[in-house]
């Protein structure tokens, strides 16, 4: 299994305090992964998930994201689900400088 090191996450969120917040966000980071982006939403936007969830891009990172849910699950008492995004990884495909940060190669050989 790949290091929690090997990961960058985004973390958005609504309908928590901002202290519930710092709280899963500063666990996240005493867990070792990156976190590149954190927002906490005044308003559940559109492209929000319906429900708490731990989304990822590549297939090698499913049992990371299972694992992330369960952890974030224990620690806020809601449960997280997990689920591949692969519009995402269409995205981050396209993009000419992306590479995967599993295996080193450009992701869109993956798709």
């Amino acid at each position: 299994m790949w290091e929690n090191t090997s990961y960058s996450l985004g973390l958005y969120a609504y309908g928590v305090s901002a202290e519930e917040f710092n709280r899963v966000s500063a666990s996240i980071r005493e867990a070792g992964y990156s976190v590149t982006t954190e927002t906490l939403l005044q308003n559940k936007t559109s492209w929000l998930a319906r429900s708490s969830t731990v989304f990822y891009c590549h297939s090698d990172g499913e049992e990371k994201a299972k694992e992330l849910a369960n952890s974030l699950t224990k620690l806020t008492g809601t449960k997280f689900e997990f689920a591949i995004d692969l519009e995402l990884a269409v995205v981050k495909a396209k993009k000419a400088d992306f590479v995967c940060p599993l295996c080193g190669e450009r992701v869109g050989k993956h798709f």
